[in-house]
């Protein structure tokens, strides 16, 4: 399940892939899911999927060539899975059935708020970045001639 929440990442946001991009936001929203865990009751977590949902976020929301409904029914299905999962764990009881093993939800819960992080971080970034460049510019004399 997860290669193909991979593939559905590499084809929704293509650009997450240049510029080591998904290597920096993987390197950041695993350790934010490793904290978040460490309050939990769960011993172990080798699971990738939490990981896979603060991507695609990640990804979807700071693409600028992704449309916004597309952006917006992105956020809507995965803030709204992990509030599913979060209020009522039974509804992942196929899941289960189909790896064989414990879904931990938390790690979910972890990687969309490592995702939206650092949504926020980049726009906030493109903002100062933007609000450099305007600030920068000479300005332009209205005593000319």
């Amino acid at each position: 399940m997860n290669q193909l929440g991979l593939m559905l990442i590499v084809w929704v946001s293509p650009k997450l892939l240049e510029n080591y991009r998904w290597l920096i936001a993987f390197a950041v929203i695993s350790p934010i899911i490793g904290l978040g865990l460490m309050g939990s009751e769960l011993y172990g977590y080798v699971g990738l999927s939490g990981v896979l949902y603060g991507l695609l976020l990640y990804g979807c929301l700071v693409d600028r060539s992704i449309p916004l409904y597309m952006k917006a029914l992105v956020f809507c299905v995965v803030v709204g899975r992990v509030v599913i999962e979060q209020n009522w764990p039974e509804f992942n009881s196929l899941t289960e059935e189909q790896i064989g093993g414990f879904v931990a939800i938390d790690g979910h819960l972890f990687g969309t708020i490592g995702g939206l992080l650092l949504v926020l971080a980049e726009l906030s970034f493109r903002k100062i970045r933007s609000y450099r460049k305007i600030r920068l510019k000479p300005e332009q004399s209205s005593d000319a001639p």
